[in-house]
């Protein structure tokens, strides 16, 4: 008992050093060593509606130093902690970084009446230049902004934004002079232009993967972060093309719409497509390459050597390519390089800063720290389980797990490695039917609602508990057929009273409860959160709560069902530690196979395997380390209170907390 207790503390200790260790170094590096200071922003940027934003303001940046800033926008279904490694870099550099979580993400709301994230021109972009252009310690000549995927989308209609009122200021300073705009004199077009370039607030921008370029004030340098294995963007067939004629006749809702497109042009091929060739050819008229340069800035007089040095007095465009797939670019030391040099070669060195080369990367070091701080989070829920298992409340709780048997004979092996396969490949193979819009089973059957708000988290969701169900009944197949006669007793891990069933679900919310108090606690004091790439547990406001709650109770069917098979896939001559590992494997094995055909195809071919499917893998990637854990969690439960349940609503409720915090929503959140 002694020794239990010591290595309950002992782990106790090592989980909240983690997370505390986690804090205080990504807070020191995200600031620069508290250079730059990081404010938690929730306000109206003019628009009516509450935005949620990490403002990153240097300490040189004040009303009589002002320095240049930068909007950066996240992608659909991400949240403004995914530009961290920009903001990071940018910050430390001396520009004021403003990382915005995008309308229907993160901390922001969406506007009344809207029940689509993805609408709007520049969603929230142009408010949040406009708010900047208002602070004493922004150099308001100097404003750039770029965005990830759908934030590059926002990029690019920003643009249009401000080409637009540089338009119809040239068009009203001829109109309120009374002046013939073809009949001007050079004195009364300098002054036109001269109005133009006021109205126009962009100093700078830079589209990350997405492709469309509409249109770009005058003055303003453009650049394009171009994956060249990019999931979504970047390829195209030319009018009159065989290609384009083929696709124009595919039907979007055949299930092999994706795989029979023959694009003339791959992401990887962009700098030699049409459109990455006009995109340069909007400011250098006479560009005559069949190849533009990957980095080269391209001027109306053609390229140019600019950077931190020698930044630009004129527009530019450029286009970077970066050897990565669309996810990658916003955990990229190749991509974070590029947009310092892109700011750098555009705004120029910030007043009272000396150029620190792109290749002095920090953001890497930082996502070390933040991912201790994940390994402490997941760790502190076994410790925390112990100390609260030892409470007068919870005591009653903890019981012995049932005996196991033998592992022997071909039919007992076939019983659990054929079942453990089956299940690990129907559920990576048919994930597709739910998540992808080509067969529609999840929105079909599972539409969002205000009650179930999450487009992506409605399929998954779905998915998972159909792949339960199914789990469950090949379970009970191998055991009527073997199992029973082997000596198994299945059901004495479902064995609980009813008083006891109602204390568990208590200790599973004060678990959970406890984890969170935690993250928010590190959170408050260093603004910081847990995370590696997409994995992320990051805080959320009270009123996301039922609607988690909501998600959680049907992904309890899955969680359960899970536990109940890994509680009864024990033996005594096997270690505990191999049987959990094998069925951490069997929780996974079937989705990492799906999306390694996906993207070996991609990467030797250049077209994906499933194209209905480019979305879905992405957001299923963090899916793996929680299945993983997931197994893990329901044997180590399951070992201390000798029934499935426990595991059942722990996993349930912390997972879907997870997924309901990260991920975008299609309706405001409500209480019933």
């Amino acid at each position: 008992m002694q020794t239990l207790k010591t290595k309950t503390m002992i782990m106790l200790l090592i989980a909240v050093g983690l997370m505390i260790i986690s804090g205080l170094f990504a807070s020191m590096l995200q600031s620069d060593y508290y250079n730059v200071e990081i404010e938690d922003i929730r306000q109206d940027f003019g628009d009516g509606v509450q935005y949620s934003a990490l403002l990153y303001r240097p300490k040189e940046a004040t009303a009589d130093n002002p320095l240049p800033a930068i909007v950066l926008s996240h992608g659909y279904l991400n949240n403004r902690e995914l530009q961290a490694q920009n903001a990071v870099e940018l910050s430390r550099r001396g520009f004021v970084v403003l990382a915005v979580d995008r309308l229907g993400h993160g901390h922001s709301a969406l506007p009344d009446g809207v029940d689509n994230p993805l609408v709007g021109d520049s969603t929230g972009m142009v408010n949040a230049v406009e708010w900047l252009y208002q602070k004493d310690y922004v150099d308001t000549d100097k404003i750039g902004v770029s965005g990830h995927s759908m934030g590059g989308f926002d990029t690019a209609m920003t643009l249009v934004h401000y080409a637009r009122a540089e338009g119809e200021a040239i068009q009203a300073y001829y109109a309120d002079n009374g002046i013939d705009p073809d009949n001007a004199t050079p004195e009364e077009i300098g002054n036109a232009l001269a109005a133009g370039a006021e109205a126009n607030k962009l100093g700078a921008a830079l589209i990350q993967a997405w492709t469309a370029f509409y249109a770009a004030p005058m003055n303003t340098p453009v650049g394009n972060l171009a994956g060249k294995y990019d999931e979504f963007f970047y390829k195209e067939s030319t009018p009159g093309s065989d290609e384009a004629e083929h696709n124009a006749n595919l039907d979007p809702n055949d299930p092999n719409y994706s795989n029979d497109q023959q694009y003339e042009y791959l992401s990887k091929d962009f700098l030699e497509s049409p459109t990455g060739i006009a995109f340069i050819e909007g400011i250098y008229a006479d560009f005559s390459a069949n190849q533009v340069e990957a980095g080269t800035y391209y001027t109306a007089n053609g390229p140019e050597n600019f950077s931190a040095q020698n930044p630009a007095d004129e527009a530019f465009r450029v286009i970077y390519q970066p050897n990565e797939i669309h996810p990658r670019n916003h955990w990229s030391t190749e991509s974070a390089e590029y947009i310092v040099d892109f700011f750098y070669a555009s705004l120029g060195t910030p007043s009272g800063y000396e150029v620190v080369e792109a290749s002095s990367m920090r953001w890497p070091v930082k996502e070390f720290f933040n991912f201790l701080g994940l390994i402490g989070f997941f760790l502190l829920l076994l410790p925390l389980t112990d100390l609260l298992l030892k409470t007068n409340l919870f005591k009653s709780l903890k019981n012995e797990p049932h005996e196991t048997t033998e592992i022997k004979g071909w039919k007992r092996y076939v019983q659990f490695f054929g079942a453990g396969a089956l299940i690990t490949l129907l559920a990576g193979f048919l994930i597709r039917y739910f998540y992808s819009d080509a067969y529609g089973w999840g929105t079909h059957f599972f539409p969002t609602t205000e009650h179930f708000p999450q487009p992506t988290t409605n399929p998954v969701v779905l998915w998972a508990v159909a792949i339960g169900i199914i789990s469950l009944i090949i379970y009970l197949i191998g055991y009527y057929w073997v199992g029973k006669k082997e000596g198994d007793t299945p059901a004495k891990v479902l064995n609980i009273n009813g008083m006891n069933l109602g204390k568990t679900i208590l200790l599973a919310f004060t678990i959970v409860f406890g984890l969170y108090l935690a993250l928010f606690i590190i959170h408050g004091i260093f603004t910081t959160d847990f995370r590696i790439w997409t994995f992320n547990i990051r805080t959320f406001e009270n009123i996301k709560v039922p609607t988690m709650l909501r998600y959680a109770l049907l992904l309890t069917i899955y969680f359960s069902i899970n536990g109940f098979i890994i509680a009864n896939s024990r033996f005594n001559n096997l270690p505990e530690w191999l049987t959990t590992a094998i069925m951490a494997f069997f929780n996974v094995f079937g989705i990492f196979l799906v999306m390694m055909i996906q993207y070996l195809t991609f990467f030797s071919t250049g077209a994906l395997w499933q194209w209905d499917m480019a979305l879905g893998y992405i957001v299923l990637f963090p899916i793996i380390p929680v299945l993983i854990l997931a197994a893990i969690f329901s044997r180590q439960l399951y070992l201390k209170t000798g029934n499935i349940w426990l595991s059942g609503f722990v996993n349930a409720l912390l997972f879907t907390a997870i997924m309901v915090a990260n991920t975008a929503t299609n309706f405001n959140y409500i209480l019933f």
